[in-house]
């Protein structure tokens, strides 16, 4: 059965094991940006974002999470959206759980909690050839907003509403 739930700081090892799992098996390496550890740190901590995570048997399987502060700001320029806005990504899962819904759950997890944080916009980054991503992105009803180049790779801009 699959648990899901918030992650914190306890959960990093899981998290960056998942990450580079995934990295691993990528054909197209710049479909994800890496993050680094400071990067992870932020991620996971409470204060300064959302982060939600599917559990199988206590291990991490998948991913997803909402970003707060400053560091998204350029995704904000590049939505053309206020300050009441926040990053939603990080969309993460395991190559044997793909294909389950386990994303769209998380996804359908995070929205709920922007709402109840009162977040008027989640600001979506993919790369445009990463047609499986843009798939489950565009389930949540985001729509394209701009495209951009981030740490020299290609970037679409999705924007989701939510209010």
């Amino acid at each position: 059965m699959i648990l899901y739930r918030r992650m914190s700081l306890d959960d990093k090892e899981q998290f960056v094991n998942l990450m580079d799992n995934i990295l691993d098996e990528l054909d197209r390496k710049d479909f994800f940006i890496r993050p680094n550890e400071e990067r992870i740190d932020y991620i996971l901590d409470g204060d300064l974002g959302v982060s939600f995570g599917a559990f199988e048997d206590n291990k991490l399987i998948a991913i997803a999470y909402i970003l707060f502060n400053d560091s998204v700001d350029f995704l904000r320029d590049a939505a053309n959206v206020g300050e009441n806005s926040s990053k939603f990504g990080g969309f993460l899962v395991a190559e044997e759980y793909r294909n389950r819904g386990i994303i769209k759950e998380l996804e359908k997890i995070l929205i709920t909690e922007a709402k109840v944080l009162d977040l008027e916009n989640l600001v979506i980054m993919v790369h445009p050839d990463n047609a499986p991503s843009i798939k489950v992105i565009e389930f949540t009803g985001a729509e394209e907003v701009n495209n951009i180049i981030v740490e020299g790779y290609p970037r679409k801009i999705y924007l989701l509403k939510t209010k």
